[in-house]
């Protein structure tokens, strides 16, 4: 879901000619196999598209589902006042607001990041790029799981929390960034061992981030195919299908949701990611 905030109504659209167009390739047209059908891969309650603005407002999902929402913003402190305009055309109360990339470091903030009616907690980063952040809504009684929220320099930021839930499985939502590192390291030092001990809890859980990890890059580097192999491995399953960075002369799939394949609850509600354009 590629969204931009350009202040254009729908018949002001010029700057999507600068855009490739949309029949592009999906994660699914990248995995080997000629016999390869949908069915295989993921459930048809997943669907995987992109919407204008003005197109996510008219669609009216359903205020009950839970909502999850990623969006790397390249500075948090620049560019709170855009993700609050962004949420105000929106207009839908997302659960959880994932955010990557914050910049935000072990010093105080000179801005006010906090967004009315959740909870803040972050990942500082100790680069120049970097951090994760959550922002959860207040009615939800929620702790930070610090096994699992750490900061390895030039490797990643990630952030747990766990959401308790009376009536099913506690849900453990994750928002990670990975710099560019080799994808080998980030999978031994920090993903594997974590997934793991996820695996082990039998909770329900959802990571969301910028893992810099294209996945339309399936079939031709063996650091995406082995992440993606590990993924499937533990029964994790990408959500968003549609390349999710797009500039005039690429388009890759580095942004993503992804959940453990027994998430039914999660996969037959809205999950949505929005990747912020600024």
């Amino acid at each position: 879901m590629h969204l931009s905030l350009h202040g254009l109504s729908e018949n002001e659209q010029d700057f999507l000619k600068d855009l490739p167009n949309f029949s592009i390739k999906t994660l699914i047209d990248s995995l080997p196999g000629e016999n390869f059908s949908k069915d295989d891969f993921i459930s048809d309650t997943i669907i995987s598209k992109y919407y204008s603005p003005i197109e996510f407002k008219s669609k009216k999902f359903d205020e009950k589902s839970f909502s999850m929402v990623h969006l790397n913003i390249s500075s948090l402190q620049l560019h709170i006042d855009e993700l609050r305009t962004l949420l105000q055309i929106l207009d839908h109360p997302f659960d959880i607001i994932a955010i990557t990339e914050t910049g935000l470091t072990n010093q105080e903030t000179l801005i006010d990041v906090s967004i009315s009616g959740y909870h803040f907690y972050h990942t500082e980063t100790k680069t120049q790029k970097g951090g994760a952040a959550i922002y959860i809504k207040d009615s939800y009684e929620c702790n930070v799981l610090n096994s699992y929220t750490i900061s390895i320099e030039n490797v990643c930021e990630t952030l747990f929390i766990e959401i308790k839930n009376k009536k099913k499985k506690n849900l453990i939502v994750g928002c990670i960034y990975r710099h560019h590192t080799p994808i080998e390291s980030f999978c031994k030092e920090f993903f594997k061992p974590a997934i793991q001990k996820i695996i082990k809890s039998k909770k329900m859980c959802a990571l969301l981030g910028d893992f810099n990890i294209n996945l339309l890059d399936y079939a031709k580097h063996n650091g995406v195919s082995n992440f993606y192999d590990l993924l499937s491995a533990f029964g994790f399953c990408p959500l968003i299908l549609q390349p999710s960075h797009i500039r005039n002369n690429s388009t890759t799939l580095i942004h993503n949701i992804l959940s453990i394949n027994y998430l039914t609850f999660l996969m037959e509600e809205t999950l949505l990611l929005l990747y912020l354009t600024i």
